[in-house]
């Protein structure tokens, strides 16, 4: 870990994986927050999986058709974060 630092109360974690010359960022929660992430996603799961498969789909693929639709600020923060256009461009899917 090359630091951390205090943000929105996560601690932000910056990493580095040397053999692909990338930098990473995640979270670190306690054990209160795991388990808080845990009761949460139990208590999800039954209204989840009562709905259809089709309309399982449906929420996914919306979810999906947001993200695509913030394609570019995406892109903008992995420049942000000290990726090239190049490696951008080759990494994205068409």
């Amino acid at each position: 870990m090359a630091s951390f630092r205090v943000q929105n109360l996560a601690v932000i974690l910056n990493g580095l994986i040397p053999k692909k010359n990338m930098t990473i960022n995640f979270c670190r929660g306690s054990r209160k927050d795991f388990r808080n992430a845990v009761v949460a996603a139990r208590s999800a799961f039954k209204a989840w999986s009562s709905r259809s498969a089709y309309n399982r789909g449906q929420i996914l693929y919306r979810i999906a058709e947001m993200m695509e639709s913030r394609r570019e600020q995406f892109k903008s923060e992995l420049i942000l974060q000290g990726f090239t256009k190049k490696t951008i461009r080759e990494r994205s899917s068409p």
